[in-house]
């Protein structure tokens, strides 16, 4: 079985650059050759397309979206209530340090034990150890 994993925004957005890093490239070329499994969550679509309009103008979106999905067959998810609800429940306890989507992010992801890839290098230190213990998480670099 492939590992399975989720892909933050900030992750996809690194393999959309020029020249990714070479930590990009291999993920993305392990999901390619579906050797890795990647999951999204429907409501980062809309982030990824506003920071792809910023970067490559509003024309660049839609096309760069469908390829990306396709050409990496990223599994996108709708979420479902009971996700929903858990994830304001994390939001409601940590509420100072969590966006809405970054507790819908980790819900998912630990319930479906995904490893968690993203580009925030802080969010070891901003969790308690017992939802960062659960959670593996894959930080990448970007300069």
């Amino acid at each position: 079985m492939s590992r399975k994993i989720y892909l933050d925004t900030g992750v996809i957005m690194l393999n959309f650059v020029s020249e990714p890093i070479e930590q990009i490239k291999n993920i993305f070329s392990r999901i390619h050759n579906k050797e890795v499994k990647a999951f999204i969550l429907e409501p980062a679509l809309e982030e990824i397309a506003f920071h792809l309009c910023i970067n490559y103008g509003k024309d660049k979106v839609e096309t760069y979206i469908a390829s990306f999905i396709y050409d990496y067959d990223i599994q996108c998810i709708k979420p479902e209530i009971q996700l929903i609800q858990k994830a304001g429940v994390l939001k409601c306890q940590y509420r100072s340090i969590l966006s809405y989507f970054d507790a819908l992010m980790i819900e998912f992801s630990l319930k479906n034990k995904l490893e968690f890839h993203t580009t925030e290098k802080k969010l070891r230190k901003k969790f308690p150890a017992k939802i960062v213990n659960k959670l593996r998480i894959i930080t990448y670099r970007y300069d």
